[in-house]
């Protein structure tokens, strides 16, 4: 690659129009990745520099999701609920693969038809420049702290504070940072 570069660089004018040419369709392809998500997925808000890979999801409740700037989702599954039930993603939070965050369930304490009819919903918040390692279950009601780590198979039940690692199911605190 660094050849074609270094040849193409011997024609300038070529070279300033291939580059201007390429900077357009990084950015048309930002742009549609921000249509997408507004548009096809429903997603209430929606910032800038916001990407997304093949398998995201979103379950329920699109229009109940907030994401912030520079914001990466990978292939995350969100399921924010339709009422009680949010999902607010803040600036430069980056998740791994595989993350699932549910902002609902159902009451354990029911049987049968009840139980699969019971909803229950509360909010996540997930705070700027937080991590999300791959495989995290973030469960309902719960906020990750700014800066936080969670690694990897997480299972987060609990609210995380700012600038720490937790690991675990149920995470727990490992250090803080």
């Amino acid at each position: 690659m660094s050849k074609i570069i270094n040849y193409l660089k011997k024609y300038p004018l070529i070279y300033l129009v291939l580059r201007i040419i390429f900077r357009f369709f990084v950015k048309l392809a930002r742009g549609v990745d921000y249509l997408r998500l507004k548009y096809i997925f429903g997603i209430g808000q929606v910032g800038r520099n916001v990407r997304f890979d093949k398998g995201f999801r979103v379950f329920h409740g699109a229009k109940n999701i907030n994401v912030g700037n520079n914001v990466y989702l990978t292939d995350v599954l969100l399921n924010a609920g339709d009422n009680a039930g949010s999902i607010k993603i803040e600036d430069f939070v980056f998740f791994s693969h595989k993350v699932m965050v549910i902002a609902r369930g159902h009451d354990y304490q029911k049987l049968d038809k009840e139980r699969q009819e019971a909803i229950t919903e509360a909010p996540i918040l997930i705070k700027r420049g937080a991590w999300i390692g791959s495989g995290v279950t973030i469960l309902k009601g719960v906020t990750i702290g700014q800066n936080a780590v969670i690694a990897a198979g997480s299972l987060v039940t609990k609210n995380v504070d700012d600038n720490t690692i937790v690991a675990g199911v149920p995470a727990r605190l490992i250090k803080s940072i």
